[in-house]
């Protein structure tokens, strides 16, 4: 950081400056440079201060907008995006610190990249897409291989000037985002609910009435299908979870007019009027 001149030996100014993700036990060496070989300042002290997550992360927000002026294309959207995503955290009312802390990493990392070179940036790309890889499949993996080899190809050029470098970098960024626009996720299956309804294959409907690890149980509520013969199972399987077959509910099997027989499951100890 920049000292300015005070104005004599026995006038102190106080001077700070910020340092992102320090942990740990550190050395501290102050090294100091001027134009002069001797008496170039006196300090009285120093300290070190955490500043509260909220600041760090406007402070952050403020630098990495500074650096958006020296970006172009692909590398200014995606700073911009990440700008975007920590100012929604700083200006969401109730964030917890927590939250304000992972918008805080995630900027660092933004702003930590695009201020590497070239080469170190490729470096962390082709990590990235290494590491998508292994989520793809068929066509979408086999192209962004070719893409992670060209890359690996500039990188052990001796030949590759910035320019090579950077043409690699732009097309295996493209290569990670059209991979990831082939990926889907599926999403994770929801657990039963009390009062959730479904069918079986063969046509009788059920309603969950009791679900936790003490019991698992389902009424019978009707059948989607005109039958002569009716079999109330003793369990049922629903979202790979076996219910017991416990009551069939008032009027289930009214409208089944050609119904002669039934058979009811061992669990069921209820039987609605009208059934």
């Amino acid at each position: 950081m920049n000292v300015p001149a005070t104005g004599g030996e026995d006038k102190y100014q106080l001077i700070d400056c910020e340092l992102d993700n320090i942990t740990g036990t550190k050395n501290v060496f102050l090294v100091f440079r001027g134009s002069t070989t001797e008496n170039i300042m006196n300090v009285d002290y120093y300290e070190f201060v955490e500043m509260p997550v909220k600041d760090k992360l406007a402070s952050k927000i403020s630098k990495a907008e500074q650096l958006l002026a020296g970006l172009t294309g692909a590398e200014k959207a995606d700073l911009q995006a990440a700008i975007n995503a920590a100012k929604a955290v700083l200006n969401k009312a109730g964030a917890t610190e927590a939250e304000l802390e992972k918008a805080f990493a995630a900027l660092h990392t933004a702003v930590d990249y695009v201020q590497k070179p070239v080469d170190e940036k490729l470096n962390v790309k082709i990590a990235e897409a290494e590491k998508l890889l292994a989520k793809l499949s068929g066509t979408a993996k086999t192209k962004l291989q070719a893409a992670i080899d060209e890359a690996k190809k500039a990188m052990n050029d001796p030949k590759a000037d910035q320019f090579v470098l950077e043409d690699a970098l732009a097309k295996l960024s493209q290569s990670i985002k059209d991979a990831e626009g082939s990926t889907s996720v599926t999403p994770k299956p929801q657990p039963p609910k009390v009062n959730e309804t479904f069918s079986a294959s063969n046509g009788l409907k059920y309603k969950i009435t009791a679900y936790s690890s003490k019991a698992k149980n389902v009424t019978v509520t009707g059948i989607s299908k005109k039958v002569t013969g009716i079999t109330v199972p003793d369990t049922v399987k629903y979202k790979n979870v076996s219910f017991k077959v416990t009551a069939i509910g008032s009027s289930a099997f009214t409208k089944q007019s050609t119904l002669k027989s039934a058979t009811i499951g061992k669990y069921v100890t209820s039987i609605g009027a009208k059934a």
